[in-house]
């Protein structure tokens, strides 16, 4: 078999249809396991897998959709999972296609909020099949018909943790555009899956041909993965004796097939109610064709450091970055020809003696008021933070994650200086989460970039070092730099940092909002993305308002890209937005004078 990773990006991988259907189809009892035909009639799945091969198939599905042991347990087969999942392979590769995906399929555990399996025992139970799978040296593993996204993201990770081999992620999307279970849409299951280390996302199962165009162009638009796309043949109706039979036409899948290549796809196949005909549609359509890749806006590039000066701040740079955070159910971008994004920093038990108390015991409510509050005031990013003596970090920071998680359409800052705490809070956060932060000390550097490179997470630069704080831009940036190159080591990008300009307090600092403005500028002439947390400037002094609104209008003129600040501050927000208004109305007239 060839490498399919070698063919990613040039041309298109025609894959196969449903198994499952033309099991059935042979007379086999539907209460049947059917990877048990794995080693029992082995024969059968060879001949379903040869008449795709006939078709165009140019890449075969092992028969281990259900092989999990949470999976294999309802039908008594719990300590066969290495045996049939091995089998499932070796028959597909017997037949020598040009590549063989090993099929996995959803456990069956859910997590919270919509079960109460843990994400170890589920992360387990995936991290065992695909073990099995990859011992017999498939091409790939395809992680397919996910409906909640946080086990479609745990099974990602634990494929991670026992493979090299390329993991596929394909998704299956509700009649709304969304995942059943956590109601996640394409764009942003995208972004998820390729923070966390797919090295494909796509689409399968869902309505018919037709209703995967949308979606697919909206995966395109935000991920610069290579796209998969199997969806059904059309959709499902019982026929006048009771069977379930698809609508969909050879045609209408030829025809969408073209379209998929259109938009970005490069690996098309089908789904439930498909047949090899349905294949051979398909590989008539697009095989031999060279994969498209669309305009995309997400923007991976990380330009060389420019030396320190003091040139003025592009109004929009010449490659902006972009990074794109995520809530299970939505997305933020962070971009440097963008809006200066709001994090919202009131979850923080900092002289919030109720909100201390609250959590020393436990109770999460307050918290999750104090989230509510914020996103309905305008935040479009949360901060979170329990960082309290009288706070058990380890059990309360993952367990308020979780909480928040379950319910915030905004994605969380997790600011956590405990750094179990911090892992144990970014496994179960089935989104992309912003890490705040990691500092220029060597521990910091060791402890929290690979962590954030491992669970697919962005990272707040904090540009100290030590306890003294920097005391110019000179020195600012130089520990930014630091960063950057750490950064750069451990595989994340300047899409993936934020750089903390630093804004210390004014009354220890008399020209503290004068240094962070120059920074920003300074970052801003860069092409990097800056945050500051605004109230940290009026630290113990009057008229607290005033002056943090001061501060985030000339630090977004400068360049700001994200600031940490109160949005229930009517006054800070009214800034704010004027801040933005004006910058994009200076970028506008910028791109009309060029025009």
């Amino acid at each position: 078999m060839a490498d399919i990773a070698l063919r990613f990006e040039k041309d298109i991988v025609v894959l196969d249809g449903a198994m499952g259907s033309l099991i059935l189809a042979e007379g086999i009892d539907s209460d049947f396991h059917q990877m048990l035909l794995n080693v029992l009639e082995p024969e059968l799945i060879q001949s379903i897998h040869q008449r795709y091969l006939l078709a165009g198939a140019q890449a075969l599905t092992s028969n281990s959709f259900s092989g999990s042991r949470s999976q294999l347990a309802v039908h008594g087969l719990a300590d066969r999972v290495e045996e049939l999942n091995r089998a499932a392979v070796r028959l597909a590769k017997a037949l020598r296609p040009q590549h063989v995906l090993a099929d996995v399929g959803p456990c069956g555990l859910l997590m919270p909020p919509f079960g109460n399996s843990s994400f170890a025992e589920v992360f387990d139970i995936y991290a065992e099949q695909i073990s099995a799978l990859a011992a017999e040296q498939p091409d790939a593993i395809l992680i397919e018909t996910m409906i909640d996204i946080a086990d479609a993201r745990c099974a990602l990770l634990a494929a991670k943790s026992v493979t090299n081999l390329p993991v596929l992620v394909s998704v299956s999307l509700a009649a709304n555009g969304r995942m059943e279970l956590s109601a996640t849409d394409a764009a942003t299951a995208a972004v998820i899956l390729q923070a966390a280390g797919a090295d494909v996302v796509g689409l399968n199962c869902g309505l018919g041909p037709d209703f995967y165009l949308q979606p697919l162009a909206d995966m395109a638009a935000v991920s610069d993965l290579p796209l998969l796309v199997q969806p059904n043949a059309g959709l499902p109706e019982l026929s006048a004796d009771g069977r379930t039979v698809y609508s969909g036409t050879t045609d209408q899948m030829a025809e969408a097939a073209w379209a998929y290549r259109q938009l970005g796809a490069q690996l098309i196949g089908s789904c439930c109610g498909s047949n090899p005909s349905h294949t051979a549609a398909i590989f008539a359509t697009v095989s031999g064709l060279d994969a498209i890749k669309p305009n995309r806006v997400v923007n991976n590039a990380s330009p060389d450091s420019a030396r320190f000066n003091q040139s003025p701040v592009p109004l929009i740079a010449k490659q902006p970055l972009r990074m794109v955070l995520a809530s299970p159910t939505g997305l933020v971008e962070i971009s440097s020809d963008g809006p200066c994004r709001i994090i919202g920093e009131r979850i923080n038990p900092s002289g919030k003696e109720q909100l201390t108390s609250e959590l020393a015991a436990g109770d999460l409510a307050l918290a999750s008021s104090l989230c509510i509050d914020q996103v309905a005031a305008g935040a479009e990013l949360i901060d979170v933070n329990v960082g309290a003596k009288e706070v058990d970090t380890r059990a309360v920071f993952p367990a308020l994650t979780s909480e928040l998680a379950s319910f915030c359409k905004a994605p969380l800052v997790l600011d956590c200086w405990n750094a179990e705490a911090l892992e144990a809070a970014l496994k179960i956060y089935p989104g992309r989460a912003l890490i705040n932060s990691v500092s220029g000390s060597e521990s910091s550097l060791e402890r929290i970039l690979p962590m954030a490179k491992q669970y697919g997470a962005a990272v707040i630069a904090l540009c100290v070092s030590g306890r003294e704080m920097p005391e110019s831009v000179e020195e600012i940036i130089a520990i930014a730099e630091q960063i950057r190159a750490a950064a750069h080591a451990v595989g994340l990008t300047d899409n993936d940092l934020l750089f903390d300009a630093v804004a210390p307090a004014a009354v220890a600092h008399p020209n503290a909002l004068e240094l962070a403005v120059a920074t920003v500028a300074e970052m801003a002439a860069r092409g990097w993305l800056s945050v500051l947390a605004i109230s940290n400037i009026s630290f113990k002094m009057d008229d607290r308002s005033s002056l943090n609104a001061e501060f985030v209008s000339a630090a977004i003129a400068a360049g700001l890209n994200a600031a940490f600040i109160n949005p229930n501050d009517e006054l800070v927000m009214a800034a704010t937005q004027a801040a933005n208004v004006a910058r994009a109305q200076q970028q506008q007239a910028h791109l009309t004078s060029l025009a």
